[in-house]
């Protein structure tokens, strides 16, 4: 309680230090964040102040997500070893891990994980909880009371401030040809829409569900339709990850693995009302048989490829499933993906290469 305690303390000088922060914290509406390091009892907290209301361009409660503007002080500490700390007039509503697509596991309870950069230097993070069921029952990572009483309120704030939106979009551009483009649903006029006996209008993308809705006589469960609906087996299957219920929202999160391994960018969002009934369904399934899961090239010869695409040297990339969306096909490779800060500039970029065959898939590198 003491450390807690003297953490706070610091965080007001902290803030207090920028004139445009002064302004934020002294407003009873206030809303900023800190960067509190894995040995933060070493650690020098006085500049640690990272993130203010200026700082967040829209946040969608539903969902998590929120855009943001200058967050390289946020980025570059984007590991699970660090957490962030969010407060309201001194006030802390609660704390979540840091994350980032560059570490392969998500750790467990609340997290504030970043996604993507655009070209004009806005960010996507997302803040959601990660938990597990053991066979027992039991779970592990359920957010607190004091966790869910501290989103609702910076949700309360960000709404009052004009920050809160259901449709966030972003701008990206691509210097160099690739064989695919943003992981993305693309095109658009590539999704098909159906009703079905029981009258509920599906939308596919390469013959997977993307979107559900259920305007009557919804399913039982949301295990329940993904059985009936979409073709898993032993090896590829979708697997709870998280639900958040209070008098704002009502959803669960299903992500997608591959034998065992976690598949970004993937996995469902399923909406229920009030009374716990199934509403709509959001996300896509990738359809993987037989994929090979041993790389044919090494993460060195996957970071010369890139060094050789890009005219730079690059080092560090990792080993994931990667689905890819273009023209109503879902293709699923192997990659190996780097996540990469562009020499001091605000933004965040990725490449990746095929696993197999070290092609060049897809390039967010300006």
């Amino acid at each position: 309680m003491i450390w807690v305690s003297a953490v706070v303390m610091l965080t007001l000088c902290s803030c207090s230090k920028d004139e445009n922060v002064e302004t934020v914290v002294s407003d009873p509406e206030a809303l900023y964040a800190i960067i509190i390091p894995e040995d933060a009892y070493l650690t020098d907290l006085t500049n640690n102040c990272v993130l203010t209301l200026d700082n967040i361009i829209a946040a969608n409660p539903e969902t998590g997500e929120f855009k943001l503007k200058d967050t390289k002080a946020i980025d570059v500490v984007a590991s699970p070893k660090n957490a962030i700390q969010f407060f309201s007039n001194g006030e802390l509503l609660f704390e979540a891990t840091l994350y980032s697509p560059v570490y392969s596991m998500l750790p467990l309870g609340l997290t504030f994980s970043y996604f993507l950069t655009d070209k004009n230097g806005f960010s996507r993070y997302d803040l959601g909880i990660t938990r597990i069921v053991n066979q027992d029952g039991t779970t592990e990572g359920n957010p607190t009371e004091e966790q869910v009483r501290g989103i609702m309120r910076m949700y309360e704030i960000l709404e009052k401030a004009g920050k809160t939106s259901s449709n966030i979009e972003y701008d990206f551009s691509f210097s160099k040809e690739c064989l695919y483009e943003p992981q993305c649903i693309s095109p658009v006029d590539a999704l098909v829409t159906a009703t079905t006996p029981e009258g509920w209008t599906i939308t596919t993308y390469g013959g997977t569900l993307t979107e559900a809705e259920f305007n009557s006589q919804p399913p039982a469960s949301p295990e329940q339709f993904f059985s009936k609906m979409l073709k898993m087996t032993e090896s590829n299957m979708l697997k709870f990850s998280s639900s958040l219920k209070n008098s704002q929202v009502n959803y669960a999160n299903y992500y997608q693995f591959y034998q065992g391994t976690f598949i970004p960018n993937t996995g469902y969002l399923c909406h229920f009302d009030n009374n716990d009934k199934l509403t709509k369904i959001e996300g896509v399934f990738a359809p993987i048989e037989g994929l090979n899961m041993t790389p044919s090239i090494s993460s060195d010869e996957a970071d010369a490829v890139i060094s050789r695409f890009l005219n730079r040297e690059i080092k560090g990339s990792m080993l994931q499933i990667t689905p890819f969306y273009k023209d109503g096909n879902i293709d699923v490779r192997l990659t190996y993906m780097i996540d990469d800060y562009m020499g001091g500039c605000f933004a965040h970029y990725r490449c990746f290469v095929d696993a197999h065959s070290g092609e060049v898939l897809l390039s967010e590198f300006p």
